[in-house]
């Protein structure tokens, strides 16, 4: 059985759990995180702050803590990719979610418009 076959690196699970595989090289351990079809957080964790940016750049995931998890901001967009949901809650993208845009426009001129020959 591949490791990234096993129900609890397979599955969303939420609740105080740590699944820990090992890897070789930062692009493994990307391609294994990737390779999931759920992707809602993930935490990465090194002393090189290369690393850590390289790695949040390849991570699919909605939101991805560095050297930190689970702290998040009212202020700041959250929600998941992939099979982990739609959308995002909070901050401004947050809140355009519950907005229905709409344009009126309104014209003042006493000449008839005849852009569409009507």
């Amino acid at each position: 059985m591949d490791k990234n076959e096993l129900k609890c690196v397979e599955e969303e699970i939420f609740g105080p759990v740590l699944v820990a595989l090992k890897y070789k090289t930062i692009d493994d351990a990307i391609e294994m995180c990737n390779a999931n079809q759920y992707a809602l957080g993930a935490s990465i964790y090194s002393e090189n702050i290369r690393t850590l940016m390289y790695a949040t750049k390849a991570v699919d995931a909605g939101i991805v803590w560095l050297n930190t998890n689970i702290m998040s901001k009212i202020e700041a967009p959250y929600g998941g990719n992939k099979n982990s949901g739609l959308g995002r809650e909070d901050g401004v993208i947050g809140m355009k979610e519950y907005l229905k845009v709409k344009n009126n426009v309104l014209s003042l001129s006493t000449k008839v418009d005849a852009f569409y020959n009507f």
